[in-house]
């Protein structure tokens, strides 16, 4: 009998973040007679549809007094938790320094909030057995680890995807808590194999429990249409604007394009928006007038798909400094668009010789203008690779196939 499936979001159905996992959840639901969202924060706006027969509870994103007391309490708590001193004596000392510190105590006293709601609600509602997966390696999943502790029928598993996985976004280099999730996950889910490395390498006693199970788009029945030879050379990005997506290297990559080729007229558009986005309007109007710009906000991703089918491109480009392995590629690729980007996280898996132009990890401007150069102008080369990104993601990052593979581990628990 295939249990019950509580999954925990970061805010899925709400707000416009996960806009990936609705084809996760699509196919989740076809498996799994009975789903229920856990939604962790809850965002203003409507929620989005969720497909027949899940169910969306919200006793994970209650409305928690923010204060300086709460957080008090919560410190003084994780100070006398096993757990945390547990981390201490593990942590070489310079990962926890006072902001490493106090990152840890922040995570466990979410973690324990959401753990003290998550018990409340499977036992209400006679989940005691089911199987509770993370979309996220963060307090959700810490906490439903916790929760196993005293409800030890439940089976846990928990995806890792980029800001989850990967210390060195992070000052000092630390995410907390790693042994908590050690021994409490049954599976771990990373979406490269570079991931399961990267993890692997710090954790070894992982083991079994640890595989590779990639995300995935829906591909379209048909490529896009290339642009036209004579066209201006068409480059889209696609991302939320952040110091991690390297922007405003890309505004500099540009600049030293027009300078490498003055002739060149390249039209740059960004979907995507973000707490940097004012810096990065301001430092994109300086281009010279051979590089036209658009910034198109958030799109959600009916809309993206929609830019993708009707607006031919040469290239997306990604300058990030790290990434887990991002689906905005798998969905470029789908419409036979190559990428461009930086050998970090698990790009390398998804832009190889065949779908598109792999650049160093720390890429100087003049690298990748000479890229959006070759891309843009070399006979031949945007066709070989604009076929070689689809029939990449035809075989690798087809979203039935993949969550297929989710589903049936999941039902194994």
């Amino acid at each position: 009998m295939i249990r019950p499936l509580v999954i925990l979001t970061s805010s899925y159905p709400y707000g416009q973040g996960e806009p990936f996992f609705a084809a996760e959840l699509l196919v989740l639901a076809q498996r799994f007679p009975r789903i229920i969202l856990l939604p962790t924060s809850r965002p203003a706006g409507e929620a989005r549809a969720v497909p027949s027969g899940v169910e969306v509870a919200d006793d994970l994103c209650k409305d928690w007094p923010s204060n300086l007391a709460r957080t008090l309490r919560g410190a003084w708590r994780g100070m006398r938790s096993r757990d945390v001193w547990h981390e201490l004596r593990l942590r070489p000392a310079d990962t926890l320094d006072p902001r490493g510190l106090a990152r840890c105590l922040n995570f466990w006293e979410q973690s324990t909030r959401f753990a003290s709601a998550l018990a409340a609600f499977l036992r209400a509602h006679r989940l005691e057995r089911a199987v509770v997966y993370s979309y996220w390696a963060t307090p959700s999943a810490l906490a439903a680890c916790l929760v196993k502790r005293h409800l030890r029928d439940l089976a846990v598993a928990s995806r890792f995807h980029g800001g989850d996985l990967y210390e060195e976004r992070y000052q000092p280099p630390y995410l907390p808590l790693r042994q908590v999730l050690l021994d409490g996950l049954d599976r771990f889910f990373f979406i490269s194999a570079a991931g399961l490395r990267y993890f692997g390498d710090r954790f070894p006693i992982v083991g079994a429990k640890a595989t590779v199970m990639r995300l995935g788009v829906e591909p379209p029945a048909e490529a896009a249409v290339a642009p036209d030879v004579t066209a201006s050379i068409r480059i889209l990005s696609c991302s939320w604007i952040l110091p991690v997506k390297r922007l405003n290297l890309l505004v500099e990559a540009l600049g030293a394009l027009a300078r490498l080729a003055p002739e060149t007229q390249v039209a740059w558009t960004h979907i995507g928006d973000g707490p940097d986005g004012a810096q990065l309007r301001d430092a994109a109007a300086d281009l010279p007038a051979s590089i036209s710009v658009r910034f198109l906000g958030h799109l959600d991703n009916t809309q993206v798909r929609a830019f993708y089918a009707s607006n031919p491109l040469h290239a997306l480009i990604n300058v990030s400094s790290s990434e887990g392995l991002p689906v905005s590629f798998m969905e470029a690729m789908s419409f036979g668009i190559p990428v461009v980007a930086p050998d970090v996280g698990g790009i390398a898996e998804i832009v190889r010789p065949e779908s598109g132009i792999l650049l160093a990890p720390d890429p100087a401007p003049e690298a990748i203008a000479r890229a959006i150069l070759r891309i843009g102008s070399e006979s031949g080369l945007r066709s070989v690779l604009g076929a070689g990104a689809r029939a990449l993601c035809l075989r690798d990052f087809d979203a039935k196939l993949n969550f297929s593979a989710l589903a049936d581990a999941l039902g194994t628990l």
